[in-house]
């Protein structure tokens, strides 16, 4: 008998718990949890909903409980769901919204948001798909929805089976519409609250980031609405894009690579034709800003002290917690990258914001004055482009990991991009307008980082030259990132067209220039000797060749029209002396392209070699003109040796009867926008990495934005 009532003392302790537990559930957690089970928790009440959302929404919550059930048992509380989901839009009918309408409003936006979120988390099974396909296609096959493609999803965007969780399909496009309506009325109205805006803004981001875009059903929607006009918008205000300039990036970089390879996007379009100088300006401000910011905290980290403890304690922390978590990288900004590559590839009005000057704003020197001690207190005037420069010197710093080098190809068709811009051009070339650009360098064993100390005042081309000059010396490594080489000699080649056109004669030290293209050239040979044969692939192969091709025309492009463009007669001189130096490495490029072009005529290198080969006509006549008259005069003179200005007299009296081959279209390229379609590949990849991360901030921004909410709690 004793038995039988302990277990009875036990078992009424259990449920006496278990009940204590169950109310110590916030209301608004009780309320969620009858809901999901399908009971009527407004009792026929009209003003319950009213009620409901004064309560603050668990975000943390509704997250959990999407991740917890499977498809099955969201499926089976998709009437709920959608009854929630259609609730949660009546608070955001009334504008402006004070008081407790606010209350509603924030806590009705944070509920969406998280909705939403826990919809799309759930991977539908392989029955849903193919159901969600069968109602417009009337077919039964089974579809995964990981295998349709995009065009599929757009014209069965209504039967998206995560968005037929949140509304029914036949009234998808209505309900769309009139949410998004409410959110750009929110966005546009000047009365609206900050933290209203903030939270119908991490809205529409979530909406974004949802999935992967090419499967998002909610981009048509967003895309189609006037969201990103008011989105513009909020650039022209001081307040709005201080508070909110990063997080507007981030959704207009989003929403302009929806369905930018099968259809016409309206936002890009839109974006081609703005021409609002106060628009244009603010996004310039607010991505010169976060840049900026991004580079402080950069700046921040190599002042660091690296003595002797800190070697020891870096190396236990190694020891202790693994490489990767000790050594914290600061968060590139990819989505902001973006954003800067789409304003400047459609809109050719953008490109006068590139030096337009500014001064941090206020808010932001207090920041870098805490950050920096009292010499950062009166920030320097400076510009988007003396930004982004020095944003890329670090960017381009490592690029062994994917990510950082999918970054640094971001950062290098930016600048590709503005090379090849007429205007562009003249702004960087404009030797009246000269900046302090601080490029910093990659620290090595025979140097220290940069700090910019003592900058010197140039025009900014030169600052780019200097950066091009730095990437081509300081990436020498084992898997030699040939394709970020090509793009940076891309970049160089378009600089020289234009000093050439324009015959614009910049003061720079191209002898500098010229080592780094040597030492690319014969770094890349060597890459290529060191393959072992049938090990390595053809593809990364004919890369190396194609960048010692392109060396070598720009060598030719110097020979040809260098009296045009370089400062003086012996600058130009001492571009040939350089040559004949550097013998042995042309000797060695043509005997590597000579040995492939007669070893197989089916060789799958073959057709690079024989460019390469074709390159190096002009440098070899050179060499096998001079070589033979500096030994003559030497010889004659009795001397083993020669100076540079011994062997520069010999060049000089001896360019009459120099005969060299003219190149046709030397100084002609390939638009870059032409060549954009064939990165599609690669800008998926990127705008993939993008969404995932912003996802996930967006789920942090919920969280932190509740804290704001009290604001509105106390109105």
């Amino acid at each position: 008998a004793m038995h039988f009532e302990a277990n009875d003392d036990l078992l009424k302790g259990k449920q006496r718990a278990q009940s204590l537990k169950v109310g110590m559930k916030e209301k608004v957690v009780q309320l969620y949890d009858r809901h999901f089970s399908g009971e009527d928790i407004s009792g026929g009440s009209d003003s319950f909903w009213n009620e409901f959302f004064l309560l603050r929404a668990n975000v943390r919550y509704l997250q959990a409980h999407f991740e917890r059930c499977a498809w099955d048992e969201l499926a089976c509380q998709k009437p709920a769901i959608r009854r929630l989901f259609g609730h949660c839009t009546a608070p955001l009918q009334n504008h402006p919204a004070m008081g407790q309408d606010a209350i509603r409003q924030a806590n009705a936006l944070q509920t969406l948001a998280s909705l939403i979120r826990g919809a799309f988390s759930c991977p539908p099974t392989a029955v849903a798909a193919a159901e969600a396909a069968a109602v417009v296609g009337g077919g039964g096959v089974s579809v995964n929805v990981g295998d349709v493609d995009e065009q599929q999803m757009d014209s069965q965007r209504p039967n998206h089976p995560n968005l037929d969780l949140l509304m029914p399909p036949n009234d998808a496009e209505s309900i769309m519409q009139d949410l998004l309506h409410r959110l750009a009325c929110c966005l546009s109205d000047d009365v609206v609250q900050l933290p209203i805006k903030a939270l119908a803004i991490n809205l529409l981001v979530t909406m974004a980031t949802a999935c992967d875009l090419q499967y998002n059903p909610m981009l048509s929607y967003l895309v189609s609405s006037r969201v990103f006009d008011c989105c513009l918008q909020l650039f022209a205000s001081t307040e709005l894009r201080r508070e909110f300039g990063d997080s507007v990036c981030t959704l207009l970089a989003i929403m302009l690579q929806a369905h930018r390879h099968n259809m016409v996007n309206p936002c890009l379009v839109k974006l081609a034709v703005l021409d609002d100088n106060l628009v244009l300006n603010g996004f310039s401000y607010v991505l010169s800003l976060s840049l900026a910011q991004y580079n402080e905290l950069y700046r921040r980290k190599v002042r660091e002290p690296k003595g002797l403890f800190y070697s020891l304690s870096n190396m236990v922390g190694h020891i202790l917690v693994g490489e990767e978590k000790q050594l914290e990288r600061i968060e590139v900004q990819d989505a902001l990258l973006l954003a800067l590559f789409e304003a400047l590839h459609v809109n050719r009005s953008f490109i006068s914001t590139l030096t337009y000057s500014h001064t941090p704003s206020a808010g932001h020197q207090l920041v870098v004055a805490e950050q920096s001690g009292p010499a950062s207190s009166v920030p320097e005037p400076t510009n988007l482009l003396v930004v982004f420069l020095e944003y890329c010197s670090i960017i381009m710093q490592d690029t062994r990991e994917q990510s950082m080098f999918n970054s640094c190809k971001l950062c290098f068709f930016i600048l590709t991009a503005i090379s090849e811009d007429e205007y562009a051009n003249s702004l960087m070339h404009d030797l009246n307008m000269n900046f302090r650009v601080n490029l910093h360098r990659l620290q090595t064993r025979h140097r220290a980082p940069t700090l910019g100390v003592d900058l010197e005042s140039a025009p900014l081309a030169c600052a780019l030259l200097d950066l091009l000059v730095e990437f081509c010396h300081s990436h020498l490594m084992r898997t030699l990132p040939a394709e970020l080489y090509q793009s940076a000699l891309l970049i160089l080649h378009r600089l020289l067209c234009y000093q050439k056109r324009t015959e614009i004669r910049l003061h720079y030290n191209w002898h500098h220039l010229w080592s780094a293209l040597f030492t690319s050239a014969r770094y890349a040979l060597s890459c290529y000797q060191k393959q072992p044969v049938g090990t390595a692939e053809p593809q990364f192969l004919r890369s190396l060749l194609s960048l010692v091709s392109s060396v070598c025309l720009l060598l030719n492009f110097f020979v040809t029209y260098g009296d045009t463009f370089l400062p003086t007669c012996e600058v130009y001189d001492l571009l040939f002396y350089e040559l004949i130096r550097m013998k042995s490495l042309f000797e060695d490029a043509s005997q590597l392209s000579l040995s492939i072009i007669f070893s197989d005529p089916d060789h799958p290198l073959r057709e690079a070699a024989m460019q390469l080969d074709r390159s190096l006509v002009n440098i070899r006549s050179i060499i096998q003109h001079f070589s033979p008259r500096i030994d003559e005069w030497a010889e004659a003179q009795g001397q083993r040796s020669l100076t540079q200005d011994q062997v520069l007299s010999v060049v000089r009296s001896n360019y009459e009867s120099l005969t060299l081959r003219l190149y046709s279209q030397l100084d002609c390229f390939t638009s870059f926008r032409e060549s954009i379609p064939n990165e599609n590949a690669y800008f998926r990849q990127l705008t993939r990495k993008i969404v995932t991360s912003v996802r996930k901030d967006a789920f942090d921004a919920s969280q932190q934005l509740q804290a704001k909410l009290k604001d509105l709690s106390s109105l």
